[in-house]
């Protein structure tokens, strides 16, 4: 019962997601979108150049979606990525043994505690490759972890973090198209005698809403985007404000590779894997300090 309502509780923020782009979704369609067909209007007095942009709007509305909702989906449903042999695949040794089995695995390892010992999980009871953590949301260990994220109920590493930013990409730049678009249609309308309040209600509440949605998403995509320009995670940028050393930059281009592939052709689809297996990270080619970069 209690594992139930977890699960439930959990499903509860993406539901509400649907529900805002279901509502964003169905006013535009309904109030920007199929005036431009004039569907009121006798069939020989209709306007072929409104119906053309009434095609185009609907034609720019549904790619920004599909790609917006197949990110969304993709970094939901995607393992974030997982310590080998810890219980996610079927072993006969124990998740320490697994980890043990390559000494180059610990002794690679650049992050240690401060005492200089390997990072070790009691949870997992295995020995934790660098950038991993553990997340309590899922219970267990989470390669190159950023942070667990409640709005896709699932933990942000390395397999899905290109996914997540192209979430918040598609995200903000279908919001900016609408709101664009509303707001070339919406002051036509205020001075039309002719328009109903109705249209005019629904797309004020549309655009309200947009703007606060973008007001949150537009600085948490550019922090994102600095960070995978420096190649550091949420997680790895609070405990570089604390240790004032990081290590794992390799340069802009690179960085953008390791999270969003190798073929740059591919890198706005949300289709792929990251570079690397999420275990093992080269050497940084410039060093950060806290006074400066």
């Amino acid at each position: 019962m209690r594992g139930a309502s977890k699960s439930i509780g959990r499903l509860l923020p993406i539901c509400f997601i649907c529900l805002v782009f279901f509502v964003i979704y169905t006013i535009y369609v309904e109030f920007v979108c199929i005036p431009y067909f004039q569907l009121d209007v006798d069939p020989q007095y209709r306007l072929r150049s409104l119906q053309i942009e009434g095609e185009r709007q609907l034609i720019k509305l549904h790619i920004l979606s599909v790609l917006l909702i197949w990110s969304f989906i993709r970094t939901s449903l995607t393992d974030p990525g997982y310590i080998p042999g810890t219980g996610i695949k079927p072993t006969t040794m124990t998740p320490s043994e697994q980890w043990k089995l390559d000494d180059h695995n610990i002794y690679s390892c650049k992050e240690r505690k401060k005492n200089g010992e390997f990072r070790y999980c009691k949870y997992e009871q295995c020995y934790k490759p660098d950038r991993a953590h553990f997340c309590r949301q899922l219970g267990r260990n989470v390669l190159k972890m950023d942070h667990y994220c409640p709005w896709v109920s699932n933990c942000i590493g390395f397999y899905n973090y290109k996914f997540f930013f192209l979430t918040l990409f598609y995200a903000n730049v279908t919001d900016c198209y609408l709101l664009s678009s509303i707001y070339n249609i919406f002051f036509k309308l205020y001075v039309d005698p002719n328009a109903s309040f109705n249209q005019l209600f629904y797309l004020a509440l549309i655009s309200v809403l947009l703007i606060v949605i973008t007001g949150i998403l537009i600085p948490f995509m550019f922090f994102h985007l600095w960070l995978v320009s420096i190649n550091m995670t949420t997680i790895e940028f609070c405990e570089w404000k604390a240790s004032g050393s990081y290590c794992y930059n390799l340069g802009a281009f690179e960085n953008f590779k390791s999270v969003f592939g190798s073929n740059v052709l591919l890198w706005l689809i949300p289709y792929g894997y990251p570079e690397g297996d999420g275990i093992h990270y080269p050497d940084g080619v410039k060093y950060f300090s806290l006074l400066g970069i």
